[in-house]
């Protein structure tokens, strides 16, 4: 548990539209806090297009997807958390995409639990989201966040989808959890949405 009995800080991780690198942002975050001794957790929470198991180099059989949906026994969250052995980082990957509406697994009563759990058990809970635009679910999470990072790719990505995505951000998020930028310089792939968001792009 968290020394003194205090909550855990829950940093949500997001975006405008894909491909900005803000999972790349996500876990060098996690493992840079794991690296200064804090007890860290970090959770893909995009079940639409999980990545943060493949820049780990794992290929694990439950993720998140598969203990939201009821998909497999699981005896205790703790034993789908995996290690990153180099920082000393928790992990809960998402594994598989998601084949049911993911807005659904993410307001459920077992997520709310899950963060609960996180919480209690970290200092720091960082959550890699999904961008704002294409999909409702980052918007959800943020209501758990007590801060966001929200990344941006410097000389590419729409000044109105920044604006468009910041300004949801603003109205669904906790009053008091600050928005800080981060201004990104990777290389973007060609896909605009791509296809795992196209059918839920609003």
């Amino acid at each position: 548990p968290v020394a003194g009995g205090q909550k855990g800080a829950v940093v949500m991780v997001s975006s405008s539209v894909p491909d900005e690198g803000k999972t790349t942002v996500a876990l060098s975050l996690a493992r840079a806090y794991a690296q200064s001794g804090k007890k860290t957790l970090i959770i893909d929470c995009d079940l639409r297009r999980p990545a943060i198991h493949k820049n780990l180099g794992i290929e694990p059989e439950v993720g998140l997807f598969e203990y939201l949906a009821g998909r497999t026994e699981i005896e205790s969250l703790s034993s789908i958390i995996l290690r990153d052995e180099d920082t000393g980082l928790s992990v809960l990957v998402g594994s598989k995409r998601s084949d049911i509406p993911t807005d659904q697994l993410i307001t459920s009563s077992a997520f709310a639990r899950l963060i609960g759990a996180a919480v209690k058990n970290f200092d720091v809970v960082v959550l890699d989201t999904p961008p704002v635009l294409p999909v409702v679910d980052g918007l959800y999470l943020s209501q758990y966040a007590d801060a966001l990072l929200f990344v941006v790719r410097w000389s590419s990505t729409a000044q109105a989808e920044v604006r468009s995505a910041l300004s949801r951000l603003e109205q669904a998020k906790n009053p008091e959890a600050p928005i800080l930028g981060v201004l990104n310089q990777q290389v973007r792939s060609q896909s605009r949405y791509g296809k795992s968001y196209e059918h839920y792009y609003d």
